[in-house]
Formats: structure tokens, C-alpha cells, sequence
């Protein structure tokens, strides 16, 4: 199995948006991370990127896009000698536009996604569901054990995260918005019946027994793995 991670452009937000109890007005710019998975002659794409703006639309100043066109999924891919119709298929993590805007450059591609997402209005009907799977509870994406849909709700209803077994037995949760940056793992919130609480419970056992745990959008974590899977 290979794991490629590769950015598709960033976001400028507030660090208090992301992090728990950090201090209100400071700007934080994070990066948007996709991974393509190559796994027995096949590759699965886990998440789709952003897209540029329009710039007919005012920007939200709470998440400010910066993204090019060479930053596009669908055009990195490209670069590496991918095209649309060589995906097998793309795991969808959640609908946010940065993670889910590149599902338009990919029309033709079976997507797992969970039926909780759909319920999110001006997302869902932007697309043609035909070739679409609903993955439901712990989902065994190729029969074997390597590559584990994990339902992790909280962020949004159907957030789903990825578990992989790498060739050398090693562990990898790809936790995306579940746990936005590290401290999303330590600062654990006191709702005791919060999704998202339960949700960081889990990730804090999982890392208990030796899986390594991939936040969304940690600046620092991310450009560290970047150097390990390109």
C-alpha cells in the first residue's frame, strides 16, 4: 500500500475556531489536505479539496480560501499522470467545501459517503448520487482489513475518518476534521454526551494502542508527514 499526501492550497481562519480556549483575533492559516491510496492495482482518493472562489461572492472572513487552479485535486493529479477515470474510487470524509468541492471534477467516480450527509441542505443536489455508496457502522472498504471507513460523527453527522494497515503492520487514522489539530486530542470537551466528544474518546484510544493519528488541518503535523508520503 502507498499513501500519498498533497495540499490543496490553504485556509486563512481564526486559531480559536480550530483550537479549543485559544485566545480570540489570531489569524491562523492552515493547509487542506487529500491523500490518494494505492492499493492492489487500484487507487482510492480520500477527499477532493477546494476549489478557487468565485470571485463574484463575497469571502466568509471566518474561512478565507487561498487556492489556485494548479492546486485544483483534479489537477495535481494530473501533474502525477492521474486522470479522473484511473480513481476507483473516493472516499468522502464530509461535505464542507474544502473537502468536498472537488467532487464536480470527478463525475463518473464511485463515492463512499455517509447517508447523514445528505441531509445538509445546498450540498447533496449538486451532484448525481447514482454512483454513489452509502458505507454504514465500521466498513471494510476491500474485504481485508486494510483500509477501514470509521464512522466518527461530531464535526458534522456523517464525518467519517480512514484506518489504514500499512505494508509493515504499522497503524494510520486519517481522523481529518474529527480532530482538527493535536491539541483536539488532549483538550477533550466536558459535553459527556457530545458526538464530537465521543468521537475524540475514541481517537484517544485508538492512539493508546499505538495507531498514529493524522489530524485535519495541524500546520506542523502535516508538513511533517508531508516529507513521508508524497
Amino acid at each position: 500500500m502507498l499513501l500519498h499526501l498533497w495540499f490543496s492550497g490553504k485556509i486563512i481562519t481564526w486559531k480559536h475556531l480550530l483550537v479549543r480556549n485559544a485566545p480570540e483575533g489570531e489569524r491562523f492559516t492552515v493547509p487542506v489536505p487529500f491523500y490518494l491510496l494505492e492499493y492492489e492495482n487500484k487507487l482510492f482518493l480520500f477527499d477532493t479539496g477546494q476549489q478557487p472562489p468565485d470571485p463574484g461572492k463575497p469571502s466568509d472572513i471566518n474561512y478565507i480560501p487561498e487556492i489556485t487552479d494548479d492546486q485544483r485535486v483534479v489537477n495535481i493529479l494530473k501533474e502525477k499522470g492521474i486522470s479522473p477515470g484511473d480513481i476507483t474510487g473516493i472516499i468522502l470524509s464530509h461535505n464542507h467545501a474544502d473537502h468536498s468541492a472537488g467532487l464536480a471534477d470527478f463525475p463518473q467516480t464511485p463515492c463512499y459517503v455517509r447517508k447523514e450527509e445528505l441531509q445538509y441542505p445546498g450540498w447533496a443536489e449538486k451532484y448525481d448520487h447514482s454512483r454513489w455508496i452509502f458505507p454504514e457502522g465500521i466498513y471494510d472498504l476491500c474485504g481485508d482489513g486494510r483500509i477501514i471507513l470509521l464512522p466518527t460523527p461530531g464535526h458534522t453527522a456523517g464525518h467519517q475518518s480512514l484506518l489504514l494497515t500499512m505494508d509493515n503492520g504499522e497503524k494510520l487514522l486519517l481522523a481529518v476534521d474529527a480532530a482538527y489539530t493535536g491539541e483536539a486530542l488532549t483538550d477533550v470537551p466536558s459535553e459527556s454526551t457530545s458526538a464530537y466528544r465521543q468521537t475524540i474518546m475514541m481517537l484517544r484510544e485508538y492512539a493508546a494502542n499505538h495507531v498514529q493519528i493524522v489530524t485535519g488541518h495541524d500546520p506542523v503535523q502535516l508538513k511533517e508527514l508531508q516529507t513521508q508520503f508524497i
